[in-house]
């Protein structure tokens, strides 16, 4: 974040941040489809690099969006609940992933079971993606009427 938390404000200042949020959304996506294929050591850090810029980008995009959607005097709360959302993620997740590699991994070896949770695990953001589009309009109407 210390390398995309300036490029992204600039550009979601300049260009808005559901045209920031968007690709950022989908570059996170992708890192996952990048890692799930990845056997050498470049393609390892590239995917990394990708999740990196994605996440980057999207965590403070999403943050600044909590803080325009409330009044002012609701902030924290705003921000603690998006925090809490990310934790429960942080919880959750690494046990329904891991449940997702042992079950995959019975036809093709422990690889193919990683491969498949990485696979599995861009399903969230598809579905945040495909909320935040339906809601996208409404959403940045109201973060500019608080704002």
């Amino acid at each position: 974040m210390l390398f995309t938390r300036p490029f992204s404000g600039r550009m979601a200042d300049k260009y808005g941040l559901d045209k920031i949020l968007i690709p950022a959304m989908l570059m996170f996506a992708l890192s996952f489809v990048l890692i799930s294929f990845s056997r050498t050591l470049p393609m390892f850090l590239l995917s990394g690099a990708v999740s990196a810029f994605g996440y980057g980008i999207c965590q403070p995009v999403i943050q600044t969006l909590c803080m325009k959607l409330v009044p002012q005097e609701r902030r924290g709360i705003a921000g603690n609940t998006s925090y809490i959302g990310v934790d429960i993620g942080y919880l959750v997740t690494p046990s329904i992933a891991g449940a997702i590699v042992t079950l995959s991994q019975s036809g093709g070896g422990a690889v193919a079971g990683y491969a498949v949770m990485f696979q599995v695990m861009t399903l969230p953001i598809a579905i945040a993606l495909v909320l935040f589009l339906f809601r996208r309009r409404r959403l940045m109407a109201a973060a500019e009427s608080e704002a």
